[in-house]
């Protein structure tokens, strides 16, 4: 075993692999690339890597060098909510100023919901002190790690303070402290991965390259964490948005599909009882947005105005509505209004209510609501951007619908959020959305089996 300096300052409660590596590279002397070969990590060639991603080969081989029994904060937090990692944790790294001139970083530091350092009151930043400059990404790259706490741009240390780690520093004499200063995050994220699987599971189905989009479906969860799982006093979402969360049990009545059809678990999606619900769903939702904003008939292709409507002059239910039948019916045209003579859904049109092999008409209805929630509040963020006309074509129920749904013992549990509009809920006979029991059993099932295995 090699000796490096810095071997005699052992790791604090919580502190961050960060914190770790960057001490040992300013009191080594090493940059980003002695940092890759002195811990193995980075494999061949200069590709960075992120700590979240280290795992136990870091581990092993700091230990190795250090003598220490050392276990990364990030291996508590990497993989427990994979799904949700990029709504929970920041990219970038964050600080308290008072903490970093110590050369002490905490994992928590990364929690996008923490803003503030419960141990010395600071808020937490981004970047430099002295130029603002933003500091970096929280990986190990060359921007943190060629010149280990200073700014790329100015120079000067990025805290605002030198570095200066030893015997006389506050923070590595107290780590009792620093314990008792984190414990109430620490407790509440223990808590989330049994609380929180649900939203998991239902992130994981969420994928589409419209940025704005991505950005709602962030707060969305960030809302409905709110709702499930509050956060310790200090701790807020910025991101969060009001939302409803259904949830509800209800018997198997077997699948949803008529006598005769083939047992295809995509066979019965489009027509039949389905198709029946849509339309019924439709005709409320119709009325509910022209007691609102009035009623349109058609809307011109692409917005043209010649043969319509144009989009950009529709309300945002109005505009909810509208795409909402673009992402179900593969005959909508350009109908914004109640007629549904000649719909044709598409095939996979409510593939996210299945649980299981099975279609309730519950499931349909509630799928449906919530891709009209999310609609009604993405409309004013696509036209602000001049991006409707560009999403006409279709956006896909997966990426609409925050739905989740298991089978236990002949019950089906499922659960929805719906980002909140008024009153709809009460308008369309939902009053009840007490389902904490519900949801507890969804993620008891969901600990109990691979997410990846839940139907799509």
């Amino acid at each position: 075993m090699h000796a490096i300096t810095g071997a005699d300052l052992a790791p604090l409660p919580h502190e961050s692999t960060y914190a770790v590596l960057a001490r040992l590279a300013d009191l080594n002397v090493w940059t980003r690339a002695g940092v890759v070969r002195a811990f193995s990590t980075g494999g061949k060639g200069t590709r960075d890597f992120q700590f979240m991603d280290c795992g136990l080969r870091l581990q092993d081989r700091l230990n190795e060098l250090a003598g220490w029994c050392w276990k990364p904060a990030e291996l508590g937090v990497e993989d427990q909510l994979p799904n949700l990692r990029r709504i929970m944790w920041s990219p970038v790294l964050r600080f308290c100023p008072v903490c970093m001139a110590c050369g002490f970083h905490c994992i928590w530091f990364q929690l996008a919901a923490m803003h503030q350092c419960p141990l010395h009151g600071c808020l937490l930043t981004d970047s430099c002190e002295h130029c603002g400059a933003p500091v970096g990404e929280y990986r190990v790259c060359a921007r943190l790690f060629n010149k280990p706490f200073r700014c790329t741009r100015c120079g000067e240390f990025f805290c605002g303070e030198p570095f200066q780690c030893g015997d006389e520093d506050d923070v590595r004499r107290h780590g009792a402290f620093v314990e008792r200063a984190f414990s109430p995050v620490c407790a509440w994220f223990n808590d989330s991965i049994r609380k929180l699987r649900f939203l998991d599971a239902i992130a994981s189905r969420w994928a589409y390259d419209i940025p704005v989009l991505q950005r709602l479906q962030a707060q969305i969860l960030a809302g409905a964490m709110e709702n499930c799982h509050p956060l310790p006093s200090s701790l807020k979402w910025d991101m969060a948005i009001p939302v409803d969360i259904l949830a509800w049990r209800q018997q198997s009545v077997g699948p949803l599909r008529d006598v005769g059809d083939m047992p295809s678990r995509y066979g019965y999606l489009c027509y039949g009882r389905p198709l029946q619900v849509y339309r019924s769903v439709l005709r409320t939702l119709s009325r509910f947005v022209s007691s609102r904003e009035g009623f349109l008939g058609t809307v011109g292709p692409r917005g043209d105005p010649q043969s319509g409507t144009e989009t950009g002059r529709m309300g945002n239910l109005q505009q909810a509505y509208f795409l909402l039948r673009r992402a179900f019916e593969r005959s909508a045209g350009y109908a914004v209004g109640p007629n549904f003579h000649g719909v044709v859904l598409y095939e996979d049109a409510f593939t996210t209510a299945l649980v299981g092999d099975v279609l309730e008409r519950l499931a349909c209805r509630v799928v449906l609501l919530s891709a009209f929630s999310v609609l009604a509040a993405l409309a004013p963020r696509l036209s602000a951007r001049g991006e409707l006309d560009k999403a006409l074509p279709r956006l896909p129920v997966s990426s609409l619908a925050a739905f989740i749904g298991v089978s236990v013992g002949g019950l089906h549990h499922c659960a929805a959020i719906l980002p909140r509009i008024d009153d709809l809920l009460e308008r369309l006979g939902y009053p009840d959305r007490d389902g904490v029991e519900i949801i507890d059993v969804i993620n008891q099932t969901l600990k109990s089996s691979d997410v990846r295995d839940m139907p799509d």
